[in-house]
């Protein structure tokens, strides 16, 4: 799967004092989690703009002090107003440790449904999967080709090689509906049918 790099600054002072000034210098306070002893570190806004901002999902190749970390993100913060970043925790990967994350999903061909009128509607758009960190892929995609109008594809359908689907298993995924216009022909041939009888 896709790796983004970069590179931060190990930081010696900690605190909000310390936070506020890397922050008024155009730098992200980071926390680096999954070791002995947890990293506090430091990266410009400029290079984390690629991972931030984007729906994708990768890992991230933190570069400290020479020393080069695998990680996923753990969470993020903004600036209520400005939307700016104000910290990031990042998780050190383990070869012999499952992770639990978040994948992005993606519909996969032309639905029955949808040929014959209906609407393609996706009700989530990540799913949470449980697995070792070289079975981790980049997005799922959800063949819909067999969809039928009215009908769901619900995550207990959702199989990846070696990844644990998480969440219930009757939650619809990606639905295709049927359109209004068509509801109400339906509903007055239904009513025109029973009058007739």
């Amino acid at each position: 799967m896709k790796t983004v790099n970069i590179e931060g600054k190990v930081r010696t002072s900690t605190g909000k004092a310390a936070s506020n000034a890397s922050r008024k210098q155009g730098m992200v306070p980071c926390t680096l989690y999954g070791r002995e002893n947890n990293i506090s570190f430091e990266v410009s806004e400029s290079a984390l703009r690629g991972i931030i901002y984007t729906p994708e999902f990768f890992k991230v190749n933190v570069k400290l002090d020479g020393k080069e970390y695998e990680t996923l993100i753990k969470d993020m913060q903004f600036h209520p107003v400005t939307d700016k970043p104000l910290h990031l925790d990042f998780f050190v990967l383990s070869s012999d440790k499952k992770v639990v994350c978040e994948i992005p999903l993606q519909p996969k061909g032309l639905a029955a449904g949808v040929k014959a009128g209906g609407k393609l509607s996706q009700k989530i758009r990540k799913v949470k999967v449980k697995g070792f960190p070289k079975d981790l892929v980049d997005l799922i995609e959800v063949d819909v080709t067999h969809l039928e109008m009215g009908k769901s594809v619900r995550i207990g359908e959702i199989k990846v090689d070696n990844l644990e689907i998480m969440g219930s298993q009757a939650i619809p995924v990606i639905t295709c509906t049927i359109p209004r216009s068509m509801r109400s022909k339906q509903s007055a041939e239904a009513a025109e049918a029973k009058s007739a009888s």
